[in-house]
């Protein structure tokens, strides 16, 4: 606020001049995920004074979780034998039948309401342990396991295969 008006609004990051603006609002550009910004605002009016700088502001950006999940199993079980699960961090794990799928599981992340859909089981596992899913309800065939951690990345499919049932 100024007797005379407010002209113009400088605006500074880290002690730096990122830039100015008339109006009371600024989008700051080019920030990178991971820094810290401290940000403070110097007024000028049409006299050329200049008021003291605002309280700073510090902005922290996150850096996104983009890394996908990654799930293991054996290659295949008996009917009678559980799948041990394991994932590299904490997940949403969910056994699907692979023939409810006829895509390639590169076009997969798209699809995860899908999966939650097509899932004939699920359960949440914690990083780097082994959970046990049972497949005495399953038929012979090929069976997919996906994991959907927290940011909602998507791992591959963790293939296997049921045998012996009907034995």
């Amino acid at each position: 606020v100024d007797n005379t008006g407010v002209t113009e609004y400088r605006v500074f990051s880290n002690n730096a001049w990122v830039g100015s603006t008339q109006v009371s609002e600024y989008i700051l550009s080019d920030l990178i995920p991971g820094n810290t910004y401290r940000v403070v605002v110097v007024a000028m009016d049409g006299a050329g004074n200049i008021s003291e700088p605002s309280e700073s502001v510090t902005i922290a950006l996150l850096i996104p979780d983009t890394t996908a999940p990654v799930v293991t199993v054996p290659e295949s079980v008996h009917f009678q034998e559980p799948v041990v699960v394991n994932c590299s961090e904490d997940a949403m794990i969910y056994l699907v039948p692979e023939a409810a799928f006829g895509l390639a599981d590169s076009m997969l992340a798209a699809f995860i309401d899908s999966i939650r859909l097509a899932s004939i089981d699920s359960m949440f596992v914690h990083a780097d342990s082994s959970h046990f899913m049972n497949v005495e309800a399953l038929a012979n065939g090929s069976y997919w396991v996906f994991g959907i951690d927290s940011a909602f990345n998507l791992s591959r499919p963790a293939a296997f295969q049921v045998t012996g049932v009907g034995m």
